[in-house]
Formats: C-alpha cells, sequence, structure tokens
C-alpha cells in the first residue's frame, strides 16, 4: 500500500539524490506530452473529450494515481475559460512494477492516456476559437528518478456542427479504462479489522491483481488477492471507523485480470 506522504517524499528525494549522482540534468526525452481531443471543434452544450498522452522512453515508467509503494502520482491540471467544466481525470488500467528491497509500485510504461470530459457552456458563440490547456507533473523512473512536467493545449473553433477527430485513438484508450463493477457482482465481508471483497469474473479469468485506492493516512492496508470459483477474493484489513469515516466514493479500487481470449481488462470497485 501507499506510504504516508513524508515517506514518499523521503523516496523522491533519495531517486533525486541518486539521479544528481548520476548526470547533472535529467534527459530530455524521457517523457513526452501532448493533448488531443476527440472533435473537430466545440458545439455549445456538448461535452467531449481531451487526452493527455504521455510517451514514455524503453525502460522507464510513470506512475498511477496511486504510486503504491514509492513514487508520486502523474497529475493533470486544466485550465478551461469561464462557463466550461472539467470532469475527474480517467487512469487506464496501471501495471504493476516490482522494484529493488521488495517494493510494489503501479504504473505505466511506454505509453499513456489519461482522460477527461470537458462540457462546455451552451451560450458559446460561433466564430471564436478555445483552448484547453493543460498542466501535467510525472515522476518518471528506472533506476534513477526524475520529476518532469509539461504545458499542453489544444485550440477548438466554436461551431455548430463538429466532425469527430482522432477516433480510434480514442477508441482504442477508452477500452484501456476499468469500467463499473455492476452492485451484484461485489460483495463486502468484514470481521472487526478484517475485510474481504468478493468481485465476480468471467470464466477463465486469470493474472487477477489489485490496485488499492490511495488513502493518505493508510486505512487500507495488507491487500492480498486470489481467484476462487466464486471470482476474486480481495482481502484487506482497516479501521473501520476511519474506512466509514472517508467520504463517499474516495475508495475506489480496480480490480484487474486477463480474460479467456488473453484480454487485459479491470473493473472499479468501491470500497467506500
Amino acid at each position: 500500500m501507499r506510504r504516508c506522504i513524508a515517506s514518499l517524499s523521503v523516496v523522491m528525494v533519495i531517486g533525486l539524490c541518486a539521479a544528481a549522482v548520476a548526470t547533472a540534468a535529467p534527459p530530455g526525452d524521457l517523457v513526452a506530452a501532448k493533448l488531443l481531443v476527440d472533435t473537430s471543434g466545440i458545439e455549445p452544450g456538448k461535452p467531449f473529450t481531451v487526452g493527455v498522452v504521455l510517451t514514455i522512453k524503453p525502460g522507464w515508467h510513470v506512475y498511477w494515481k496511486n504510486p503504491g509503494q514509492t513514487g508520486i502520482a502523474t497529475s493533470v491540471d486544466f485550465a478551461v475559460p469561464a462557463g466550461f467544466t472539467v470532469g475527474d481525470l480517467q487512469f487506464p488500467v496501471p501495471e504493476r512494477f516490482e522494484l529493488p528491497g521488495g517494493l510494489i509500485s503501479f504504473g505505466y510504461h511506454d505509453e499513456v492516456m489519461l482522460l477527461a470530459t470537458v462540457t462546455p457552456p451552451k451560450d458559446l458563440e460561433s466564430g471564436r476559437s478555445i483552448e484547453v490547456k493543460a498542466k501535467v507533473n510525472w515522476l518518471v523512473c528506472a533506476d534513477n528518478c526524475f520529476p518532469g512536467g509539461a504545458d499542453v493545449s489544444a485550440a477548438l473553433p466554436v461551431t455548430d456542427h463538429a466532425e469527430p477527430a482522432n477516433e480510434d485513438v480514442f477508441a482504442q484508450r477508452r477500452g484501456r479504462l476499468p469500467r463499473d463493477a455492476n452492485a451484484d457482482d461485489v460483495t463486502l465481508r468484514h470481521d472487526g479489522r478484517s475485510f474481504t471483497l468478493v468481485v465476480k469474473t468471467p470464466p477463465g479469468a486469470r493474472d487477477v491483481q489489485c490496485f488499492p485506492p490511495a488513502s493518505e493516512n493508510e486505512i487500507i492496508k495488507d491487500v492480498k488477492t486470489q481467484l476462487e470459483p466464486d471470482g476474486a477474493r480481495i482481502s484487506f484489513s482497516a479501521d473501520e471507523a476511519a474506512l466509514q469515516g472517508a467520504p463517499a466514493g474516495s475508495l475506489e479500487g480496480v480490480l484487474a485480470y486477463t480474460t479467456a481470449d488473453g484480454k487485459k481488462t479491470g473493473v472499479r470497485v468501491p470500497i467506500r
């Protein structure tokens, strides 16, 4: 599970010190960022999707929203004009990295797209151009770690009729997002500080992994996952009072598995 913020800061400092020994400045080609949109223009009141694409140098990785036992979560801060709203940042199913010293982290290698839905106001006037901006920050690691960041943007005209854009890219990336678990497919059992989540999985599922939610005060600990005939069994320990006191929707993990036809997929599992 993720350590507290202080621990993460120590890990980052250690990583940065190691990097400083290796080189005076981080290589400039470790991560490249760009912003894509799924539309040719903005229609008043019609939501559209933006995607921040990070292309990562082979052998390096960046982090999921819960980085695990070491690392720092990748973040995106959007800037849009008044009247626009931006939904929650959507992360694809992550990967598990086993690091020296037995530490486990969660993140991505090669390439990742983080998506968000932007909703414009209904009273936009045609003929103007709107710029969507995003500030992206990451920690990229291999043997050493380097912090990085970029400002990315896209300008779109306001129009009464927009065409889809980047359809294949967005269709492929949306397919990597975890889907919502059906309420009937998730059962939570607990006995004091011990909790068990049973999540139904399709026949032939394999390579089951649980990516637990981030919690700064370690509400959820000692997560273990195993596949059984009735589904994936996720066991963990937690302070029940702290668990119940967490805001609704704030603790959501991801159960990932490979289907019988070899597709890696995941479901969002609400714990609180």
